[in-house]
């Protein structure tokens, strides 16, 4: 896989990782009748990686990001961010919604 340079991450590696994502998961597909709330993890089947909202470095100043990263590492790392231009404002209770549009891609 090539280097990616800059902040933004084209769909096709979104997808890249999504597929690597399902196709290992415990819960096999997110469809677009499916989602994940902020709070919730979906990890994959062979427990390599999981997808959540995470603040980088346990900040509580910066915003929640939707990402992946290796299931159960200690640091945490992160192997690919969905918003990392643009981080979801903070509040008082938890309010991200991951999900899938029908055409395939992100929203959240």
């Amino acid at each position: 896989m090539r280097k990616i340079h800059g902040s933004r991450l084209c769909n096709s590696h979104a997808i890249y990782f999504l597929f690597l994502l399902v196709y290992c998961s415990g819960r096999d597909i997110i469809t677009p009748e499916d989602c994940l709330n902020d709070g919730e993890t979906l990890v994959s089947a062979g427990k390599n990686f999981q997808l959540g909202f995470f603040n980088p470095n346990g900040s509580s100043k910066i915003g929640r990001y939707v990402g992946i990263w290796y299931y159960l590492s200690k640091p945490r790392i992160i192997v690919w961010v969905a918003n990392r231009d643009k981080p979801l404002p903070l509040s008082d209770s938890p309010s991200g919604v991951f999900a899938i549009k029908e055409d395939g891609k992100l929203k959240w």
